[in-house]
């Protein structure tokens, strides 16, 4: 009886040891676990950081061994013409906060009923988060009617907003202008007073389209010359994530190894004193005596 109670102890042990590093594991994976979906897509999307490098950069930067041209440097609106002749670079769309805040302003107070507003697929499929598309039309990026298309329409009422395919994404308030060269003075000038009175001229959110499949090399160079702005793209993410997760398990590791090596101590001491007790008593170690 005394044999089969000590090895029903050792059961104990060794399923409290295991829950125990699970608890902690669990615990730990709430903030310090990257759950962050890999992008399918080349494209890159850059948005602004409030002040100085992110520590989201700095992880990239570390993991790649970059080092940075100048220190907190990001990227403004004239630097998209530079930046759209770059090798690879398709398409730069850039957004334009301020048409887009005018819009929101006009529709909460009811100065339109309904609006039709184009925004770049890719933008609204794989970056509606970092882009906070996603708060502002409350759409779901899986929802979208044709996901192979340049721009997606989404019309707007009183209450709600809803992908629209009907409507010629030409005839739309574009949320985000296309960089052409041909154009793009003018929309400086269209926008000039405006971005000079809110400030957004300072830092630009855009969506770098890549003719070619990786955005490596380009993303590489971007966050050396401007690693003060955000970046979020496939190979972004596939690093940030695959860091942050590193240094999660190696801070699950000494816990584990702590927790196995006192278990396999109390399981060792179990069975000493389980065989100490039955030499004493002359008994076999077999818990059917």
């Amino acid at each position: 009886m005394f044999s089969k109670t000590m090895n029903i102890l050792k059961i104990v042990v060794a399923v409290l040891a295991l829950l125990l590093i699970g608890v902690y594991a669990y615990l730990l994976s709430v903030n310090n676990y990257c759950r962050d979906e890999i992008p399918a897509t080349s494209s890159i999307y850059v948005y602004p950081q409030d002040k100085g490098v992110s520590s989201f950069n700095n992880i990239y930067i570390n993991a790649k061994n970059i080092t940075p041209e100048s220190g907190e440097r990001y990227i403004t609106r004239d630097d998209v013409p530079e930046i759209a002749k770059l090798p690879g670079v398709e398409a730069v769309y850039l957004y334009n906060e301020s048409l887009s805040e005018e819009f929101v302003i006009a529709a909460l107070s009811g100065m339109i009923t309904e609006g039709n507003v184009a925004v770049p697929t890719e933008v609204m499929r794989y970056f509606s988060s970092v882009s906070q598309m996603d708060s502002l039309f409350a759409l779901k990026p899986d929802t979208i009617p044709d996901k192979d298309a340049e721009y997606s329409v989404i019309t707007c009422g009183a209450t709600k907003c809803e992908w629209n395919s009907s409507v010629d994404p030409k005839d739309c308030i574009q949320f985000f202008y296309k960089y052409d060269e041909s154009s793009w003075e003018d929309f400086k000038e269209e926008y000039a007073d405006k971005l000079i009175k809110d400030g957004s001229a300072a830092k630009a959110s855009m969506l770098i389209k890549l003719s070619s499949g990786n955005d490596e090399s380009l993303l590489n160079s971007l966050i050396s010359k401007y690693p003060a702005s955000n970046y979020h793209s496939a190979e972004f993410v596939r690093i940030f994530r695959g860091e942050v997760n590193k240094a999660y398990w190696m801070k699950i590791l000494p816990m584990a190894i702590l927790t196995i090596v006192a278990t396999a101590f109390i399981e060792v001491l179990i069975t000493v004193l389980q065989k100490i007790r039955c030499k004493r008593l002359g008994l076999s170690e077999s818990p059917e005596k």
